[in-house]
This record gives structure tokens, C-alpha cells and sequence, in this order.
């Protein structure tokens, strides 16, 4: 081989090596987070629940590969918050994390209200009939209760909606404040569901987000990729297909 045509050919080599490289290893990575929420998420599950399956879905969609761990609450949210996570798939919006963290648009809807012990249905609209009870409200949601008029009322703060279902059940609460579906979920689990009422009342519908840790300086592109890719899923029917194989309705 000529001397002089030696680097040429080196550099074609090498260009050669980089084009024929796996396509993978461009792809951006995500480091997920979440905690446990039946039904919408749950470790002990193949699929770890409806929201994973959607939120990973999009993900791959629009070009990144992602890991989910799993971490109690509110850690899971606050090591997002400090970049150890890149980001938390389930959480709802408010001033203080809207600061914290790049929010997406809703991808979910939950609906929250009470859920009390007995066949009486405790309203929302009617505050005297709550006065003197005990309510169990999960520390740090978005339903807490620094956000109401919780004057009179007993608040008792709870680790998740499951405990304060148990404690309910056992007695030490009179009243939770939950989504819907986790409480309806959570007494189908314990064989409960006639020990207990769910208002027909709605307290607040809250829309379910991804929070993207402003750590990455491209958090504003993955919300970006996101937002696109449900609304994709959402004109194709991918999305209507994932929430009926765990039938969710929106």
C-alpha cells in the first residue's frame, strides 16, 4: 500500500466503524422513578402497572431507553428533584414542584374524594357532617391539607392511600381523602368493599405528569418528546389500548 494513501484509508476506516456502530449507542438514556399506587403502579407486577406501560411506551417512542427503579414516597419525587433520578412518571402539579421540576402535560386523570366506614355517604359540600372525625389525608399529595378549608376538621396524615385504608378499616380513621380507584382497589384487595362508601362526590380531578429533573439541562426536550409521543399514541389508539388491558377508562 502507498505510504501516503495510508491516513485516507485509516480515516475511511474509521468512519466506516462508526457508521456501522449499533444504533443504540446514541440513544439517549432516562433514569425513572416512582412509587408504589395500585392499581395505577406496582413493583410486584410483570409490567409494574398502567402507568409504567405508558409512560416507557412514549419514552421508547421518541427515541430513549429508560430503567425504573422504584423508592418509598415522597423520596422517589425528592431525589428527582436533586437529580438522582432523571425522572419521577407519576406525579400531579403544583406552585412548589412546578418550580422544582419541568412538568408534562396530563397523561392521566385521577379523581379524588372521601371514602368513610359504614353505608353512610359523607359529602364533600356539606363541612358540618365532618366536623369531629377523623380524616386521613396522605402527607405531601396534592390533595393535602393545607389546600383546603380544614377548619373544625380533624386531619391525620398517612404514608399512602393504602394506610389509610387499613386504617380505616381498623378503625382509627373515620374518613379518607384518596383517588378513587387506589381506595376502590385497595378494599377489593382487603375483601372490604361492604364495609365501607365512597362518595359519589368528586373533591378535585387531577392530571397525572411526568416530572423531568431540571438537573438535565434537556429537560425541556424530554417533555417536549413526551408530550408528542402521547399525543401520538393518543390519535393511533396505542393509548386507549394500554388503559383497556387494565381496564382504565379516562
Amino acid at each position: 500500500m502507498n505510504f501516503f494513501l495510508r491516513p485516507y484509508c485509516v480515516a475511511v476506516l474509521l468512519a466506516a466503524a462508526f457508521l456501522a456502530a449499533p444504533a443504540w449507542a446514541d440513544t439517549p438514556a432516562l433514569k425513572l422513578t416512582a412509587s408504589n399506587w395500585t392499581p395505577y403502579l406496582d413493583s410486584s407486577r410483570a409490567e409494574n402497572g398502567v402507568v409504567a406501560v405508558m409512560v416507557t411506551t412514549a419514552f421508547e417512542r421518541a427515541g430513549y431507553t429508560t430503567t425504573l427503579t422504584f423508592e418509598p414516597w415522597p423520596a422517589s419525587l425528592e431525589k428527582t428533584q436533586t437529580g438522582e433520578f432523571d425522572v419521577h412518571i407519576s406525579t400531579w402539579k403544583t406552585p412548589e414542584r412546578a418550580k422544582d421540576l419541568a412538568l408534562s402535560e396530563p397523561f392521566l386523570f385521577n379523581r379524588i374524594t372521601l371514602m368513610g366506614k359504614g353505608s353512610k355517604p359523607y359529602s364533600i359540600y356539606k363541612k358540618e357532617d365532618l366536623e369531629g372525625l377523623r380524616i386521613g389525608v396522605v402527607d405531601d399529595y396534592a390533595y393535602s391539607a393545607k389546600k383546603y378549608n380544614t377548619a373544625g376538621l380533624k386531619i391525620v396524615s398517612s404514608a399512602s392511600v393504602e394506610e389509610s385504608v387499613t386504617r380505616l378499616l381498623e378503625g382509627e380513621l373515620d374518613i379518607i381523602v384518596g383517588d378513587r380507584m387506589t381506595m376502590r382497589h385497595q378494599v377489593d384487595k382487603e375483601s372490604a368493599a361492604r364495609q365501607v362508601t365512597i362518595s359519589p362526590d368528586t373533591l378535585a380531578t387531577r392530571g397525572l405528569r411526568i416530572a423531568v429533573s431540571r438537573e438535565r439541562e434537556d429537560h425541556e426536550a424530554i417533555v417536549e418528546a413526551f408530550n408528542t409521543a402521547i399525543s401520538e399514541m393518543q390519535e393511533d389508539g396505542t393509548y386507549n389500548s394500554i388503559l383497556g388491558g387494565y381496564g382504565i377508562s379516562q
